[in-house]
């Protein structure tokens, strides 16, 4: 890969600045932005996080995707992912747990920049054949709306499997897994009646 930047001002002499609740140089700002990126986050997303300039975060992006970056706004809501029956609430739920199992209770009390790269790393690696992956610009979102302690955002524990999950209440009881199971139990079985009640009308 060719070099990121040129002229005057090298990245080891960049000034240091604080990057999402930590002080970090620019090449460890350079370094998020790139780990984000290719991990699929947009451009503008990993740009607020690591903290580098609009015509860096452009440059790096081309060096490294081949393309500029695609324009257009990346917005959502809680609700939007975790509201019942949406294809994103289980896959948020799963996110939410890795994200729990390498942050611990500190998900809820500081920025975890590390913390959500590595936890969607690990995501990945047990749900890459998922019909429906979160992207790691909504696990991003999930996590600043759990440290930033956002008004619709809750986690809740399930009464069936004791898995943890994000919920639109915070005393919801039952995970968006075993909501699905249960749904899918239901319909399966409406089904086998309605198929018995046939047979019986046509016997």
């Amino acid at each position: 890969m060719p070099p990121l930047f040129k002229g005057k001002r090298s990245i080891q002499k960049c000034k240091e600045r604080t990057v999402s609740g930590g002080v970090v140089n620019q090449v460890d700002a350079v370094k998020i932005y790139i780990e984000y990126i290719r991990y699929g986050a947009r451009r503008s997303t990993a740009q607020r996080i690591s903290g580098i300039s609009t015509m860096q975060s452009k440059q790096i992006y081309l060096e490294l995707m081949g393309e500029p970056p695609k324009g257009g706004r990346n917005t959502t809501t809680w609700k939007a992912i975790v509201g019942p029956g949406h294809q994103l609430a289980i896959p948020a739920q799963k996110f939410l747990g890795a994200y729990l199992t390498q942050c611990g209770e500190r998900i809820y009390s500081s920025k975890q920049i590390y913390g959500v790269l590595e936890a969607y790393k690990a995501y990945l690696a047990i749900h890459s054949q998922d019909p429906v992956i979160l992207s790691l610009d909504k696990a991003y979102f999930i996590a600043s709306c759990l440290w930033d302690g956002a008004e619709e955002a809750h986690v809740s524990s399930c009464l069936h499997c004791a898995a943890t999950f994000p919920s639109l209440y915070p005393m919801a009881d039952q995970c968006h897994v075993c909501a699905h199971a249960e749904s899918a139990s239901g319909f399966s079985l409406k089904k086998r009646r309605s198929r018995a009640s046939v047979r019986r009308l046509t016997a």
